[in-house]
Formats: C-alpha cells, sequence, structure tokens
C-alpha cells in the first residue's frame, strides 16, 4: 500500500480522542468512498502507515474510523451510560431487523418490531440477527467478532470468531443459538458482540480478490445459507432440538400409555390372582369344613351305631331279666317232667316183663353121617 500521502495527518490528542463521535450518515460515506474496493486495483492510500499491522488499539481504531469512516455510528465517549469502545474492541448491538423460520417450509418471520425494547429469542431456536452497525471496510483492514461472554454463560450460542473480509461493504447476519428450554431476551441497548480490528500487512497480489457487493439486507445471507449444496431449493434453518424434543415427548407419551396399559393389565392380573386366592381360600375352608362335617358324621355314626347297640343290648338284658324266672321255672317243670317220664317208663317195662313168660325150645334131630 502507498504511503505517499499529500498531507500527514495529525493524531487526536488524549481529550479529543475521549470526545470522538461519529453520528453523520453521510459524512461515513463521503469519508469511506476513497476504499471503495476497485477491481484490479491494489495500492490504496494508508492514512496511518506509521501504526503497524496487528491488533488496533482503541487509539487507533478512533483513527482510523476518522480517516475512512469504516464503521458507524460510532462513539468513544466514555461518560456516557453505556459506553461501547474497549481497549481492543468495540461493541456491537441488535439493529432493526430480526428473522426466525418459524417452520419447515421456507418461510422468514420477522420477530423484531418498531417500539420493541427487547429481542426475544424462543427456546431452542435459531434467530438471525441485524447488527446495529454499518461496515465499510478498507482494503487493508479485517474484522472479527464474537459473542458477549455474559451471553455465552446464559446459553447462548455464536460460531467462535467469524472473519469479515477487508472491502465489506454492509451489515453483519449474525445466527443466535438459543440452547436452552427457555425463552431469552436481549435488550435493544445492550451489547451483542465484541468487534476486533487488524489492519493487514500488506495489500494482496495473490488469492481471491475481494467482493465488491454490498449486503444491507441480511436476508441475502440467509438466503444464500439455505440453498441446497448445487441446486436452488432452499430448506428452513432450523434448530433440531423441538423436533427431538417433540419426538422424545410422544414417545414419552407412548410409553406412558403403555406403560398405563401395562399397570392396568397388571392390576387385572392382580385382581384375578386376589379372586384365585379367595376362591382358593374358601375352597381351603369348604374343604376342611367337609372334612369336619365327614369326620363329625363318622363319629356321629358310630356313637349312634353304639347307642343303639347299647340300647339293644340294655333292653335285650331287661328282657332277659324278666324271663329268667320263667325259664327257670320251665326247666324245673321240664326236668320234673322228665323225672315223672321215666319213671312211668320203668312202670310201663316192669309190667310188660310179668305178663309175658318166655317157651321152652324143642331140639332139633340130628342127621346120620352120608358115607
Amino acid at each position: 500500500m502507498s504511503k505517499s500521502l499529500k498531507k500527514a495527518n495529525r493524531r487526536l490528542s488524549a481529550k479529543q480522542l475521549q470526545k470522538f463521535v461519529l453520528d453523520d450518515a453521510t459524512e461515513a460515506i463521503k469519508l469511506a468512498e476513497p476504499f471503495r474496493f476497485v477491481s484490479g486495483q491494489i495500492d490504496y492510500d494508508d492514512p496511518w502507515p506509521k501504526i503497524d499491522p496487528s491488533l488496533l488499539s482503541a487509539d487507533d481504531i478512533i483513527e482510523y474510523v476518522r480517516k475512512t469512516g469504516m464503521i458507524f455510528p460510532f462513539s468513544a465517549k466514555q461518560d456516557e451510560n453505556k459506553p461501547r469502545l474497549k481497549a481492543a474492541s468495540y461493541e456491537g448491538r441488535i439493529g432493526k431487523n430480526a428473522y426466525i423460520f418459524d417452520n419447515d417450509k421456507y418461510e422468514l418471520k420477522h420477530i423484531l418490531n418498531d417500539g420493541d425494547e427487547k429481542l426475544k429469542i424462543p427456546a431452542n431456536s435459531i434467530v438471525f440477527v441485524e447488527c446495529d452497525i454499518d461496515f465499510r471496510l478498507p482494503p487493508f483492514i479485517a474484522v472479527r467478532f464474537n459473542l458477549q461472554i455474559n451471553h455465552v454463560h446464559r446459553g447462548l450460542l455464536l460460531g467462535t470468531g467469524p472473519l469479515v473480509d477487508p472491502c465489506f461493504w454492509g451489515k453483519l447476519c449474525i445466527p443466535l443459538h438459543n440452547l436452552t428450554n427457555a425463552e431469552y431476551e436481549i435488550p435493544l441497548e445492550e451489547g451483542l458482540i465484541w468487534i476486533e480490528f487488524t489492519k493487514m500487512t500488506s495489500m494482496p497480489k495473490a488469492g481471491r480478490p475481494p467482493n465488491n457487493s454490498e449486503f444491507w439486507d441480511i436476508k441475502k445471507f440467509i438466503d444464500k445459507a439455505a440453498k441446497k449444496l448445487g441446486t436452488n431449493e432452499k430448506v428452513a434453518i432450523r434448530s433440531s432440538i423441538p423436533d427431538a424434543t417433540k419426538e422424545a415427548t410422544e414417545r414419552a407419551q407412548i410409553a406412558s400409555e403403555s406403560a398405563e396399559k401395562s399397570k392396568t393389565a397388571v392390576e387385572l392380573a392382580k385382581d384375578e390372582v386376589e379372586k384365585a386366592k379367595t376362591l382358593a381360600d374358601s375352597a381351603k375352608k369348604a374343604s376342611e369344613t367337609a372334612r369336619n362335617w365327614g369326620i363329625a358324621a363318622a363319629v356321629g355314626l358310630t356313637i349312634g351305631v353304639v347307642a343303639l347297640w347299647t340300647t339293644f343290648y340294655i333292653e335285650m338284658h331287661s328282657q332277659h331279666k324278666q324271663m329268667r324266672p320263667q325259664l327257670d321255672n320251665a326247666i324245673a317243670e321240664n326236668v320234673e317232667l322228665k323225672e315223672r317220664i321215666k319213671v312211668l317208663e320203668e312202670y310201663v317195662s316192669s309190667q310188660s316183663t310179668s305178663e309175658v313168660k318166655p317157651k321152652a325150645s324143642k331140639p332139633k334131630p340130628k342127621k346120620a353121617p352120608v358115607d
């Protein structure tokens, strides 16, 4: 880059640095115009050639803004309610536009309206936010920016240290991912990012030349990012967490219903088991009752038989006792009768012997022997 200037620039005093403000848009454009990238041009006048190529300090940031209008609006005042300039960075805040994809279709929804004091980022979502600063970078200044650390600690995510090439003119499109399960709010007057400025060592003669297109509408960035590779088809850029959460919730609901059904089935089975147990207890009791009744019946039958036999015995004994005298009389009469019969038989026998006498038998003649 050329170091020959028609007139050497004088740096501001410390007091002047503390009060410097660039709040006129027309003035900012006028300052930046001489440093607009022209295709094929590689030599630009550096207003501060003695500032070494490196990360710019606050003083050097002020001097380059003052001479190139590289960012607008700009204020170096430290007596403001919320000063934006730090030792080596400048604060970027939320601009006028913020978008979100409301569904799976490619439909961008504008979520920041006039009069809003806060940007509301839904839980588990990606929101594309416009920075409030206009960038008109000269060919020898590159920019990096990072999300302020307080937002990081609260669950907001931004890609680490995106590089903005020299010669960029336009607005930054900042994708913010709310990783939390709660809505996140950022007041518009609060800081969003910290911007660092780096001076290049030289104007490169090799490599891809800068893009001289201007990007004042962040939708261009979103459209470019949403295109499928090799096609003109666009897809909604959304967080996968809500879908995963929804799917997990649906599966949990199904599992819960299944568990409830299983619980009901278990309870029914438990009831059936209780009923079966009750029936078994009843059957056991009935069996024991029947067994007891059977034993009682057997005992009763035995007692009945014994009682009947006893009654019979007693009755028979009683009758026998009553008939014994008669039986004894009958026996005695029988004996007496037998005696009388015997006496009669003897008498009859004696009478018969005396009346019949036996006759003498004649001797039979002997026969003569035969010779």
